[in-house]
């Protein structure tokens, strides 16, 4: 099986090492410069958005094992409820979102540009998932999903990923459990050679290239 090379890295990649369903390489800038630092990026939730998470933490403890389930309200928001043997609603929550999108993208210690490694709003499953592909199941279970490509990147908040002294040389590990023949046959039928590559469908990492006494994985991410 042959993993290729997300289009957004071809520039970056050096020395790409294919092994089965994994691909790994090392990043060179096009400057020419081999060390950067990582960062994460992250939407801060709300005051609101705390309070609702925390509420529903204090629902769940307080079901135990007792059975729950969820509902859209007419407003459209999705609320846990717990009823009673009667099917009368003796609790209930509001169900936090789902998971926030994230960007991870390092910066060149030569010339300090940036450059993305992973928005999960375009890349992994979410690369299958526009107009033109339709967005069946295909990781295992896993439910239909649709891509929201807002908020702008100007709302997230970015820190760094430390591990040792940054900057340092990295190494990408992508691995994807399903070539793109396979993403047809399971219905996929508008995958292009371009969505398949920029879906990695199974994890992206990437570590820091130090001697393996010291190896850290600065992040690993599943992309389905």
């Amino acid at each position: 099986m042959s993993v290729p090379i997300p289009t957004h890295l071809i520039e970056l990649a050096v020395d790409p090492e294919p092994k089965g369903d994994a691909l790994g390489f090392d990043l060179q800038c096009q400057c020419g410069g081999h060390a950067f630092t990582a960062y994460r990026g992250i939407i801060e939730p709300t005051p609101q958005e705390k309070e609702e998470t925390k509420a529903f933490e204090d629902f769940v403890r307080r079901c135990g094992a007792r059975h729950f389930s969820f509902t859209v309200r007419d407003d459209g928001v999705t609320v846990a409820i717990r009823r009673n043997i009667f099917g009368k609603t003796v609790d209930w929550a509001i169900a936090p979102a789902s998971e926030s999108p994230e960007i991870y993208r390092v910066k060149c210690a030569k010339c300090l540009k940036k450059h993305l490694l992973l928005d999960t709003r375009i890349h992994g499953y979410s690369a299958l998932s526009d107009d033109t592909v339709a967005t069946t199941n295909l990781c295992p279970d896993s439910d239909e999903q649709s891509v929201e490509r807002k908020p702008s990147e100007g709302a997230f908040v970015f820190k760094e990923l430390s591990a040792h002294a940054a900057p340092y040389p990295i190494t990408v590990v992508i691995r994807s459990f399903a070539t793109l023949e396979e993403c047809r046959e399971r219905g996929i039928d508008g995958a292009t050679e371009e969505q398949y590559a920029n879906a990695f469908l199974e994890m992206i990492a990437i570590a820091p290239k130090t001697p393996v006494s010291k190896q850290i994985t600065l992040f690993d991410v599943e992309t389905c």
